[in-house]
């Protein structure tokens, strides 16, 4: 090959004067034929051909790369095999386009165009709009003189990638697709020397596409083992061709084992003696990563490109080849394309060859006039035009699945069917017997619905067309009656240990079959037409039993009949004994099963509680009197009544938790504030705390001071004397079994003995705003005869969040001598 020539890969069509090649011995010989027309519409050495339908009208459309002018034109289908050149044909793409393949690389769903330009080294991809027209061409560079280009997911993102034989640098490019229009970087495949031809397919059965190429210039096959995130197993796997500088691959199953088959066009070597003038060669894959030798087929001079489709309609791939030809004037041969048909067996019968233009370079498989038969597109590099061979052969009709005896219930049609293959149109009369059926002519008919005289009725069907006619085997029509229930199953109502029996009538073509459900559940051994359950249980109780009736032409369910076990009532979760501290209700609950309804009756003691009458019973708020009560339920239904165990109520009243005093140094004639807090909330009858002081003279304390109901602290204000040394009071506070002291220093009274006056609100009632409680302001001042600014101080302080409760506030304010003055008021928090 020569660097960066005008036609590199056309250099193999030397002068070939002699030639023969090895095939095995062929089927019996079918002919095919085709219809050829020509089109030049303005094509510059058309060299590759793709199809597919570029403005989704569902017609199949070419589209042509001109080697000479650096365009693709595009070609749309009419349907009959006629075509018109598409708005804005030809598109401009890179430098020497050679090589067009079709995939929808930005993700669409309008089939796009990648075009291999030998001579700029990239990749021109066309976005198909969907109408025939094309975006202007993106260029991605490859590797050097990309001399063909396919299409596949090599990295199994849903997104298609695309892979490039590289003559001059003698590898692989991939580029990996982004599905946003553009490729990753391309990543290099070395594989041989003058790259050409690679195809796409999972040789090896692991789920994973692999790679196949021609090393034209090797005379073999690298087979590229996929992993399937887009990389590729190197070195590859190295396979003859079967012939002399192998130029195009496909890929196919010539031998129906389920097992992706290669084929080959060697375009042969003009320098040998006698020349060589190519072959077809078939490599038929194991499915191991190996393939068998080359099986070879002289098909015509030096064949550049093969295709796969099905010429015959024996549903058997074929191969056609496009043989270049050769312009020695002792040959002359302009070329043409031969058609291989398959046996199925993965060998191929003799060639039949069919003239198109002059030096054909490529050929394409599709169906371009509708009628379902595989046509051909040829790009004739010499005189500029394509060809299309349409396919004319003519093939009697073949049954190949046989209509199927039918069995129907009376009233119902019945469907037979037949698939034929043949040259169309096929035509098809149906017949009931040997009479022929009116209106019934086509792949399918359907009876009027069926009575019970078109039982074993006998259905076939005649297929026609222009070369002959088949008649099927016949189908028999088997008409049954479905079984009808005449008498119900009716429910039943038993006492737990008893068995109860199920029965139902029914009407039917025999044998009739009965299968007997509890719920939706078939029950094993019930197949008669009565049922007799186990003896039941209360786990029965609600279950429904119904039977299925069955026969040849189909079944009918019954209604569903309600079995009903009638138990006495069972606690199955006594009630718990309850400790709540006083003031705060208690919750009894118990569960108990039985027939339904179950009744309650709550009793403190023996004596029924008015009212409580559910499976739980909530007390009122407890006091000290409720401590030890026995609370007990008595559950009843129409089979009994059971009653439970005694809960323990126990009641348990706070206790004395603290005492503070605020201030606790104060000057003799000036009070202090005690605050007593209790452990939990006071009962509703509230807590008397007893106060004292061991120097009353001195100190002096109410005898008690009362926590409200709910509240768990309050206040009481200290007196004090003036002394006239400083003197230390213990006061007492005492609840129950607890006493707590705490100290109180009384100085001496000297100057200013005057404490200031305060200002306090009065007792305050606020709705919470949160779970927390509330945010609580309030304003506290104080006088003094001599301090002008006495220093006031309350707890909690305004602005902070009060419970939801009763809180005590204590106010203090002192002046300047130490003189102190306490105060307090009640906030309470309410539930909004």
């Amino acid at each position: 090959m020569i660097r960066k020539s005008a036609r590199p890969w056309l250099l193999i069509a030397a002068t070939l004067s002699l030639w023969s090649t090895f095939r095995p011995s062929p089927a019996p010989a079918q002919t095919v034929s085709f219809v050829r027309s020509d089109i030049a519409a303005g094509f510059d050495h058309p060299i590759a051909v793709a199809v597919g339908d570029f403005n989704a009208d569902g017609l199949q459309d070419l589209a042509v790369a001109n080697h000479d002018s650096n365009t693709v034109s595009v070609l749309l289908g009419v349907g009959n095999g006629d075509f018109q050149e598409a708005p804005q044909s030809p598109i401009a793409v890179g430098t020497t386009p050679v090589w067009i393949a079709v995939g929808d690389f930005n993700g669409d769903g309008k089939p796009d165009l990648a075009v291999a330009n030998v001579n700029s080294d990239t990749v021109s991809v066309l976005l198909g709009n969907g109408d025939g027209t094309f975006q202007a061409a993106q260029t991605f560079a490859v590797g050097d003189g990309p001399t063909s280009v396919t299409a596949g997911d090599f990295n199994r993102d849903g997104v298609q990638d695309l892979a490039t034989g590289n003559w001059f640098s003698g590898d692989v490019s991939v580029l990996l697709g982004i599905g946003n229009r553009t490729f990753e970087q391309p990543a290099s495949l070395p594989s041989g020397v003058s790259v050409i031809s690679p195809v796409v397919g999972d040789f090896d059965g692991d789920g994973k596409l692999d790679l196949a190429v021609a090393n034209y210039s090797n005379n073999n096959i690298s087979v590229f083992w996929g992993n399937g995130d887009g990389t590729f197993q190197q070195p590859p796997l190295i396979v003859p061709s079967g012939g002399a500088l192998p130029n195009g691959v496909v890929v196919g199953d010539f031998d129906g084992d389920h097992k992706l088959d290669l084929a080959v066009a060697n375009s042969g070597n003009p320098n040998l003696i006698p020349p060589d003038p190519g072959n077809v060669a078939v490599l038929l894959g194991n499915g191991d990563r190996t393939f068998q030798a080359p099986q070879t087929y002289a098909v015509g001079h030096t064949p550049l490109t093969v295709a796969v489709g099905d010429f015959d309609g024996d549903r058997v791939p074929d191969l056609a080849v496009a043989n270049f030809g050769d312009s020695d004037p002792k040959v002359g041969d302009p070329g043409n394309v031969a058609v291989l048909l398959g046996n199925g067996d993965g060998t191929f019968q003799a060639p039949q060859p069919f003239a198109v233009g002059t030096n054909p370079q490529f050929v394409a498989v599709g169906d371009f006039n509708g009628d379902r038969v595989d046509d051909l597109a040829v790009a004739n590099f010499g005189d500029k035009t394509v060809s299309v061979l349409l396919n004319a052969t003519v093939k009697g009709p073949t049954i190949t699945t046989q209509p199927v005896s039918q069995t129907v219930t009376a009233g119902q049609p019945a469907t037979f069917s037949v698939s034929a293959t043949g040259t169309a149109p096929l035509s098809y009369q149906w017949q009931k017997g040997v009479t022929p059926i009116s209106g019934a002519t086509g792949a399918s008919y359907i009876t009027p619905p069926t009575t019970g005289g078109d039982n074993g009725a006998l259905f076939r069907v005649v297929v026609s067309n222009a070369a002959g006619s088949v008649t099927s085997t016949a189908a028999t029509l088997t008409v049954n009656s479905p079984p009808t229930i005449t008498t119900q199953p009716a429910s039943q109502t038993v006492t737990a240990g008893q068995p109860a029996t199920f029965s139902v009538s029914a009407t039917g073509t025999a044998p009739l079959s009965y299968q007997w459900q509890k719920g939706v559940t078939p029950i094993s051994g019930a197949t008669g037409a009565s049922y007799i359950t186990p003896p039941t249980t209360g786990g029965d109780n609600g279950a429904l039993f119904r039977v299925v009736v069955s026969n040849a032409a189909g079944s009918v369910t019954s209604t569903a009949a309600t079995l009903t076990v009638n138990l006495p009532p069972t606690i199955t979760t006594q009630p718990a004994s309850q400790t709540v501290t006083a003031g705060q209700p208690a919750t009894f609950s118990v569960s108990a099963t039985g027939t339904a309804p179950l009744s309650y009756q709550w009793q403190k003691g023996v004596t029924p509680i008015s009212g409580a009458t559910g499976a739980s019973y909530i007390t009122p708020p407890t006091t000290g009197g409720d401590n030890g009560a026995l609370f007990r339920v008595v559950v009843s239904n129409a089979a009994g009544s059971v009653t439970s165990t005694a809960a323990t109520l126990t009641v348990v009243l706070p206790t004395l938790s603290s005492l503070s005093l605020s201030p606790s140094t104060v000057t003799g004639g000036s009070p202090s504030t005690g605050t007593v807090m209790l452990s939990a909330p006071a009962p509703s009858d509230g807590v008397a705390v007893s106060l004292s002081s061991n120097k009353p003279s001195v100190a002096s304390v109410p005898s008690s001071v009362t926590v409200l109901s709910g509240a768990r602290t309050a206040t009481f204000t200290l007196s004090t004397n003036p002394v006239g040394t400083s003197t230390l009071v213990t006061i007492s506070a005492s609840y129950g079994t607890v006493t707590l002291t705490a100290n109180l220093t009384v100085a001496a009274s000297s100057g200013d003995v005057t404490a200031p006056i305060l200002s306090l609100p009065g007792n305050m009632v606020v709705t919470a705003t949160s779970l927390l409680g509330a945010i609580v302001t309030f304003n506290v001042s104080a006088t003094d005869n001599v301090d002008p600014s006495p220093r006031v101080r309350c707890t909690p302080p305004s602005g902070s969040i009060f419970r939801i409760g009763i809180t005590t506030v204590t106010c203090t304010a002192t002046d300047a001598a130490g003189n102190v003055r306490s105060g307090s008021f009640l906030v309470t928090v309410v539930r909004p």
